[in-house]
């Protein structure tokens, strides 16, 4: 499975792009698109591939993604979860989170807008998170009638701007979401323009072994029930008989059983939500991390890169791996800029890399630990 978030502007056509994916590559069967055109059929909204994605009514009364919606797509033999975050501006702590879980971006940018501040601040805060590649998507060409002009000139600025924030290899591409001009499909009506479609870039370009496929592995457990620990992976892969150690306890595990779901497997990659049996697995709690090979952070004290999408006060709460501490802030802070602080936690809590941010139960911020921290193996 391949986690790749969509990002960019609201009403630059991110839901419609997956929604337009998700038909081309037959990931959702007909009868249930059928469902919902009979759905729309006696309102007076007419059928847009986005209600193929968004599932919340509240979402189609008000027509913008207000949360994080998935969607397992196939193509070129391989799976991607295509995760559609919040564009407007004030939910872009959404965004964050959304973000977080991916390795790749795909940046839709409408054509007669350009690049807005928002979509900016997006690319900033992906380069942040580590999203290695992005694809970006120059949507809505049919409003410009397919003129070569008008997307050669964007396309200047957008390499500018990319480059800018960090990122020197960027496949941008022209494309008409709603009527799949080179989605999967090449346009002919964009002769113009002979490289890949969106998804020949997919299945290359966003293919790569750092997609956590490393011998490393860790696991964030979200609950144990009758000796059965539920987690997620999130980092490497997972198999019978692997040994795993307990990080804050250091004690050993071997695993005897693995689900997916419902379904026996003999191994499990990222991101999967996993469910194990095995040796020495009673004294497994939630919030601790099972790990083989990886770092993880265990401390009081600790110093991290931080990007706050709020202006904080000196007391926040830090969120990881299902665990959660009171914590206080050393240091100069700015809204939607990287800074490096210093976090004193109340209680110590194994952190793998990335924490959340919370004020008063609201998300405000995203951090990454500093190397030179202190770490339990």
């Amino acid at each position: 499975m391949i986690p790749i978030v969509f990002l960019g502007e609201r009403d630059h056509g991110k839901s419609t792009l997956i929604g337009r994916l998700i038909f081309e590559t037959k990931s959702m069967p007909e009868d249930r698109i059928k469902d919902i055109q009979n759905a729309l059929a006696g309102s007076k909204k007419k059928f847009e591939w986005a209600y193929l994605l968004d599932s919340f009514r509240q979402e189609r009364e008000r027509e913008m993604t207000l949360d994080t919606t998935r969607a397992i797509i196939r193509l070129g033999g391989r799976s991607y979860e295509c995760i559609d975050v919040p564009g407007h501006k004030e939910l872009i702590k959404n965004m964050l989170t959304g973000a977080s879980e991916a390795r790749f971006a795909i940046v839709v940018i409408d054509i007669r807008e350009g690049i807005t501040p928002q979509t900016l601040r997006h690319l900033k805060i992906a380069k942040f998170l580590g999203i290695e590649k992005i694809i970006i998507a120059v949507n809505k060409c049919d409003l410009t009638k397919y003129v070569e002009n008008e997307f050669t000139k964007l396309r200047k600025k957008i390499f500018e701007k990319a480059e800018l924030v960090g990122y020197r290899t960027v496949h941008v591409i022209p494309i008409a979401a709603f009527f799949g001009d080179n989605v999967t499909i090449r346009s002919k009506k964009m002769t113009w323009y002979s490289g890949p479609t969106l998804g020949e870039v997919m299945t290359t370009f966003l293919v790569t072994p750092t997609v956590r496929t490393h011998k490393d592995v860790a696991i964030g457990i979200q609950d144990v029930c009758n000796r059965i620990i539920m987690g997620k992976i999130f980092i490497g892969q997972v198999k019978i008989h692997d040994t795993l150690t307990t990080v804050p306890r250091g004690e050993k595990i071997i695993v005897q059983k693995l689900w997916v779901g419902k379904s026996t497997v003999n191994t499990a990659s990222v991101p999967a939500p996993v469910s194990m049996s095995g040796n020495g697995m009673k004294n497994v709690r939630r919030g601790d991390v099972l790990v083989k090979g990886h770092s993880v952070y265990f401390t009081n004290n600790m110093k991290a890169t931080c990007v706050f999408i709020k202006s904080p006060s000196k007391k926040i709460s830090i969120d990881a791996n299902f665990n959660t501490s009171k914590a206080k802030i050393v240091g100069a802070l700015k809204r939607f800029k990287p800074v490096v602080i210093e976090i004193i936690l109340q209680k110590k809590i194994p952190i793998l890399d990335t924490f959340i941010i919370r004020q008063n139960s609201e998300i405000i911020g995203m951090g990454r630990i500093l190397r030179e921290s202190h770490m339990h193996r």
